[in-house]
């Protein structure tokens, strides 16, 4: 966030336009995923990235991990008894 930010301050860019410049690195069809959600979320993404956001928070949020049953983002796996990484 940090680099964008000083992107778009060095070329007197709103946030969202460097963001959604930044979508056309990616490849075919992410980038017009991208652009999409930029078009779509851009305000909310930035105050959640601002407000340091999980991915998980983020995706969720913007509805873009919900199926039938159900919100099912998790970059990470989700705390639980059984996972040895949460002990």
């Amino acid at each position: 966030m940090a680099l964008i930010e000083q992107t778009a301050l060095v070329n007197a860019l709103p946030v969202v336009s460097v963001i959604r410049e930044l979508c056309a690195f990616l490849p075919f069809p992410y980038d017009l995923t991208c652009t999409t959600v930029i078009d779509n979320y851009g305000p909310e993404l930035i105050e959640m990235l601002e407000a340091r956001e999980t991915p998980d928070v983020i995706c969720n949020a913007i509805e873009m991990c919900n199926s039938e049953s159900g919100q099912t983002c998790h970059v990470f796996p989700l705390p639980n008894a059984t996972n040895p990484l949460y002990g």
